[in-house]
């Protein structure tokens, strides 16, 4: 088990050379957007798909629904639940075509976020997942909107969507990526933003 920590040469260096083997990478693009709650993404990604364009939906967020719910408070379940948000997130990034390009609403890292945030570490089989995950091609972050809560969110308020947003871009910059902003715009303006940086 490993605990998050922005400032740690852990994970820059150690954790990236005993995990990370660039042959386990498909040959494909994959294209993730990132951000915390609220940030817009699931919007673009639906906006992306009614386009016509190979999408992975959110893993968590379909199986919060399936169950009604899920309280962070329970750790056990809690446990229970992020790791099979990971092999759900596995399984779906799986399932194109080689060559094709894919956008994502979030990507495996998320995990990470929320394991130290709710848990206060990563569980073992989920950190194992992780650490055999292929790299991304880019990586795009999603400036904040307003958060609104919704049925199927975990989080509060506005301070622990900030909170959130703040460790998800700290966690992807800590495993190398060059993250690609979107500002806030018309959802429209956005997307075409978008495809304007991927073309």
């Amino acid at each position: 088990m490993y605990k998050y920590d922005k400032d740690s040469s852990y994970w820059r260096t150690e954790f990236w050379e005993k995990h990370f083997n660039t042959s386990l990478c498909i040959s494909m693009t994959k294209i993730v957007l990132i951000g915390g709650p609220s940030s817009g993404k699931s919007t673009l990604i639906k906006m992306l798909g009614e386009k016509g364009f190979p999408i992975n939906p959110e893993a968590a967020k379909d199986l919060i629904l399936a169950r009604g719910g899920i309280s962070p408070n329970n750790r056990e379940d809690y446990i229970k639940f992020q790791l099979e948000v990971v092999e759900k997130q596995v399984r779906n990034e799986n399932q194109f075509y080689r060559g094709e390009t894919t956008f994502l609403d979030r990507g495996i890292y998320d995990n990470l976020v929320y394991c130290n945030k709710y848990l206060g570490f990563v569980p073992t089989e989920v950190e194992k997942l992780i650490s055999e995950h292929h790299r991304y091609d880019r990586v795009f972050l999603l400036d904040r909107l307003p958060f609104v809560k919704e049925n199927f969110r975990i989080e509060n308020d506005e301070a622990e969507a900030k909170e959130l947003h703040e460790r998800v871009v700290s966690t992807y910059e800590n495993f190398g990526y060059n993250l690609e902003r979107i500002p806030v715009l018309p959802r429209e303006e956005r997307l075409n933003y978008l495809f304007g940086r991927v073309k």
